[in-house]
């Protein structure tokens, strides 16, 4: 749990407020091998890439704590110019980061307003408040999703709040938590929606920041390899290995960066040998092909990938 103190003042005296925040993320990535027979027929099978649970999430869950005692004010800040501000300081922030905008998705904003709504109106908290994940509330509202990244806290100040308050709070809050702050800075991301709800109960604010990339935008490449050696590589920290005369089709949503060996694995008695590494980042729609002479390994760029080996981009791989 990330807690940070924000005193404020009123007339002279101290007033107590408090910001919490937590992160949460999904993702979906597949794989498919191609396998070449002798005979130029094609067989195919998928497996899935391992995401970390069986709902291919990977959420950072941090509970909330501690109530304080509010005094009533007429300070209360509008919905609508508090999200549009949280977007507009976190487009800054990435500018400045030499990173795109997001651009704001209806689907994703209508998703962070339904859970945003439900934690001010049950007062429960965390990124499975409600009995599912991110990426399982983003798509029960419509949202094909390729990555969704979401961010939540909740605000507190006896003092109350104008738009400008809450959203600079809310923003800086994520922005100085690392794994916000990661999210915020996603290189992959392309949407957003934002939302605040508050809870006449306990007189909280409660926000939600969503961040997603569409499915339609997954990442689909290729790696072929005509050797008669076997050969390892990595792929968003996940080691592959390619079989002589296999074609294997990456998906992803994250990371895609290619890591391979430059050389192949010579055995030197009982000791072994760490090998030098090449990495290559692919792009959308090409096939590499891995290519062996005289030991040495490397990776070039072999063709597009033709039309009936592309996967189905509609929903994920089974």
């Amino acid at each position: 749990m990330i807690r940070i103190p924000s005193p404020l003042s009123n007339f002279g005296l101290v007033i107590a407020g408090v910001l919490v925040i937590g992160i949460g993320s999904g993702v979906i990535n597949a794989e498919t091998v191609l396998s070449l027979p002798t005979s130029g027929e094609v067989e195919q099978s998928e497996e899935q890439a391992p995401t970390g649970n069986e709902d291919g999430e990977e959420v950072l869950d941090l509970d909330a704590g501690l109530k304080v005692e509010r005094a009533r004010t007429d300070n209360v800040p509008e919905p609508g110019p508090t999200t549009k501000q949280i977007v507009d300081r976190t487009n800054a922030f990435r500018k400045a980061q030499g990173l795109e905008p997001v651009q704001t998705d209806d689907t994703l904003t209508k998703t962070a307003q339904s859970f945003a709504d439900f934690m001010a109106r049950t007062d429960k908290y965390g990124h499975q408040a409600d009995g599912r994940t991110p990426a399982q509330r983003a798509e029960a509202q419509g949202y094909e999703y390729c990555l969704v990244l979401e961010n939540i806290a909740w605000q507190y100040s006896s003092a109350g709040f104008t738009s400008d308050e809450l959203s600079s709070q809310l923003f800086t809050g994520w922005k100085e938590s690392p794994g916000h702050r990661k999210n915020m800075l996603n290189p992959r991301v392309t949407e957003t929606g934002v939302a605040i709800a508050y809870s006449k109960e306990s007189d909280r604010y409660y926000a939600v920041q969503l961040f997603g990339r569409p499915r339609s935008l997954a990442l689909t490449f290729q790696l072929i390899n005509p050797s008669d050696y076997r050969i390892q590589y990595r792929v968003g920290g996940q080691v592959y290995t390619l079989e002589p005369d296999v074609i294997r089709t990456h998906t992803r949503c994250d990371s895609s960066e290619i890591t391979y060996p430059s050389a192949l694995a010579v055995a030197e008695g009982s000791e072994e040998k760490t090998l030098p590494t090449t990495t290559l980042e692919p792009s959308d729609g090409i096939r590499y092909r891995f290519n062996v002479a005289d030991k040495s390994i490397t990776l070039s760029r072999d063709a597009e990938i033709p039309e009936d080996q592309k996967p189905n981009r509609a929903k994920p791989a089974e």
